[in-house]
C-alpha cells in the first residue's frame, strides 16, 4: 500500500495523464470542509491526509472519479459515498486535489484516466478497487 506524498511535480504528472481531456491543471489542494462544488461535470479527485513528515505535506489516501451531468451532483456523489458512508474518511481527509475533465469525456475514458493517475503514484491505502488500466491506455485516451 502506498503512502505517497503529493508533490507539485507528481500532481503535474498525474494531471498530464488526462491528455486532451484535461479541462485545466488545478494545482490547489482544496480544504475538504470548504469545497462544496467541483467546477467540472467529470473529474478525477485525490483526497489527502495531512502528515507531519515532511512538515506541512499531504499523503494520497484515495483516488476516485466522478461523472455527472452537473458539477454539484458530481461532488455530492463523492461526499455521499465516501465522507458520509465512511466516517473515518470524513475524519481523516483534510484536502483534495481535483483533475477537472472536459464534460464530453466518455465515461470509459474517465475510468482509464483514474486508473492511470493511480498507477503513477501507487495504490493508495483506501482504494479497494480501481478500474483496469489497459496496456494501450495512452492510445485509448488520445484516440477517444
Amino acid at each position: 500500500m502506498s503512502r505517497t506524498v503529493l508533490t507539485a511535480s507528481l500532481w503535474q504528472a498525474m494531471s498530464d495523464r488526462a491528455g486532451k481531456w484535461r479541462l485545466r491543471h488545478d494545482p490547489v489542494a482544496h480544504p475538504i470542509a470548504g469545497l462544496h462544488e467541483v467546477d467540472a461535470d467529470r473529474c478525477v479527485y485525490v483526497p489527502l491526509i495531512a502528515t507531519q513528515r515532511p512538515a506541512g505535506a499531504f499523503v494520497i489516501d484515495y483516488i476516485g472519479s466522478a461523472a455527472r451531468a452537473h458539477p454539484r451532483a458530481a461532488w455530492r456523489r463523492v461526499v455521499g459515498e465516501h465522507q458520509l458512508v465512511h466516517l473515518d474518511r470524513r475524519r481523516d481527509w483534510d484536502r483534495v486535489v481535483v483533475l477537472p475533465l472536459n464534460p464530453e469525456t466518455p465515461l470509459h475514458i474517465v475510468r482509464i484516466i483514474e486508473a492511470a493517475v493511480a498507477d503513477l503514484c501507487g495504490r493508495p491505502p483506501r482504494c479497494s478497487r480501481l478500474p483496469h488500466l489497459p496496456k494501450n491506455w495512452r492510445a485509448l485516451v488520445a484516440a477517444a
